[in-house]
């Protein structure tokens, strides 16, 4: 068993929890469990470029550190929570049964510091009554920094590197001239929350204040291009304005730092209504709702084609998560037109284009391909079902029979189909 490197038990029945074990298989690099009945947490898996798939079973609680690195798709249709899916872990409220002890350690600890100084001070004026002169010095670290202990401490890495930017001079830069403009140490002010992370990056929800909540998104894989290349295009981005396009509002640039910032939306992600988990009276999307999505995306995406001519993909990565829904559940696509700035090897590796047929055999994209992506979106969308098969660089292409179930009738959401 450890010298397997790769394990297909998708679209069976198995159930139970996951084994522990599969930690020992130290070469494992492909672990396909998607479409069965596990349960329970999913262990730490650590190998080293191990690709996973849980989608579809009924595993819970939060993704352990080693596979956070992973497609957001891997983990659809489970109870899970934390990075990369778009579901926070809520804070265990538990009683922590050294709390007490701690509490009395710190309060000796403090008494004795207390106790300490004052010998320090009666030291001191003691060497001043006799006649003792002295100089009272005080060394500041020049890179220290004072931060409020009411900042979120999700938003602490953002801050630590941000703040750095800031004291050597880095400024956001508007795209927008209907927005209020602010400063980054407004950022760094305002309450944020950890939406969650993916391949690009991380994403936070800040709210301003006396203000709008925004998100901000801090790419890793964003040094293609120059920066005067980078102005330029992502400028162009912001230029753009059509009611089904999430808008661009500023960026930040900086050699190690490249930050987007855009609107808020209100209802979240597509992905997140068709598998997130609801309560059992909650509806889910209906039927008309579903179609004017679908017809929005498709309008969407024939903008981003007629004023994006000089890109072969002006979107390519469009998935369910990438299309964002606001209070009147209008979709609005977002990390639209991004493929020149990201890095070429890690865009191949992740973003939805570069999974298509096409590119799997013939090592090229198209206009067609955005238009390939829309239509697995088209088919997630009916089946209520993430299949990551058809997204597996292509391969699932021939199986796309199996999403039907829709040849006869089945139910999503409560609804006949």
């Amino acid at each position: 068993m450890s010298s397997m490197r790769k394990i297909e038990l998708q679209n069976n029945k198995f159930t139970g929890r996951i084994p522990g074990s599969l930690r020992e298989m130290k070469i494992l690099v492909d672990l396909q469990m998607q479409d069965n009945g596990f349960e329970g947490e999913i262990p730490d898996l650590e190998q080293k470029n191990l690709k996973v798939n849980f989608a579809n079973n009924r595993l819970s609680g939060p993704i352990p550190p080693g596979l956070r690195n992973q497609d957001p798709n891997s983990f659809a249709g489970n109870n899970v929570c934390g990075s990369p899916v778009m579901n926070p872990c809520k804070i265990s409220k538990k009683k922590n049964p050294q709390k007490t002890l701690i509490i009395a350690i710190v309060t000796i600890l403090g008494v004795l510091v207390a106790f300490v100084f004052s010998l320090l001070i009666l030291r001191t004026r003691r060497m001043a009554k006799n006649g003792y002169n002295y100089q009272q010095t005080t060394k500041v670290d020049k890179n220290s920094t004072y931060k409020s202990d009411t900042k979120d401490v999700e938003m602490s890495s953002y801050e630590d590197e941000s703040y750095k930017q800031t004291k050597n001079g880095g400024k956001l830069q508007f795209v927008r001239n209907d927005r209020e403009e602010f400063e980054l140490h407004d950022l760094l002010r305002a309450s944020a929350e950890v939406l969650g992370g993916g391949s690009f990056g991380s994403s936070y929800k800040a709210t301003l204040a006396n203000g709008p909540a925004v998100v901000v998104k801090r790419f890793r894989e964003m040094s293609n291009v120059r920066k005067e290349e980078f102005y330029s295009h992502v400028r162009r981005l912001g230029s753009l304005s059509h009611p089904n396009l999430l808008p661009l509002v500023a960026f930040y640039h900086k050699k190690d730092e490249k930050l987007l910032i855009t609107d808020f939306a209100e209802n979240g992600s597509l992905a997140s209504h068709l598998h997130g988990n609801r309560k059992p009276n909650e509806p889910g999307l209906d039927w008309p709702t579903r179609l004017k999505i679908i017809k929005g995306v498709a309008q969407g995406l024939d903008y981003l084609y007629k004023e994006l001519p000089h890109l072969a993909l002006s979107h390519g990565h469009l998935k369910s998560s990438n299309v964002l829904l606001d209070d009147a559940f209008n979709p609005l696509l977002a990390d639209y037109g991004l493929i020149p700035l990201i890095n070429k090897r890690h865009a191949q590796k992740f973003m939805v284009a570069y999974k298509s047929p096409e590119f799997t055999y013939h090592d090229r994209t198209t206009p067609k391909t955005d238009v390939w992506c829309l239509g697995i979106l088209v088919l997630e969308m009916l089946t209520g079902k993430f299949r990551q098969t058809t997204l597996n660089k292509g391969k699932g292409m021939g199986r796309l029979g199996d999403m039907g179930e829709l040849g006869g009738s089945r139910r999503v959401d409560g609804r006949s189909v």
